[in-house]
């Protein structure tokens, strides 16, 4: 690795810091990014938000819910920093199988 590659690591590092940081959730999709992009896993957030009481009509919330709130359109800088986190996730788990 080179400096310069260095120093723009440390930047795009620093740069999700300050977003993460800032970031304050307000409704139950922006929870679920927000919680994405700190755990990285569909099942943690899925326990997560089902913990803290929330339902989908009556029903628990499931992963395939988690999975479509982080397929759906950006909303925010913050969901499209989830999607594309989710997308690579997904391409890195279909290659171990």
């Amino acid at each position: 690795m080179s400096i310069d590659e260095a120093k723009e690591k440390i930047e795009e590092l620093e740069q999700f810091i300050q977003l993460v940081d800032q970031y304050e959730p307000v409704t139950f999709e922006q929870q679920v990014v927000y919680l994405y992009v700190i755990h990285e896993n569909v099942t943690t957030v899925m326990g997560i938000v089902n913990e803290r009481g929330y339902r989908i009509g009556k029903r628990k919330v499931l992963t395939t819910d988690i999975s479509n709130i982080l397929r759906a359109r950006p909303t925010d800088a913050m969901h499209e920093m989830a999607a594309g986190m989710f997308r690579t996730n997904r391409r890195r788990g279909a290659s171990k199988r």
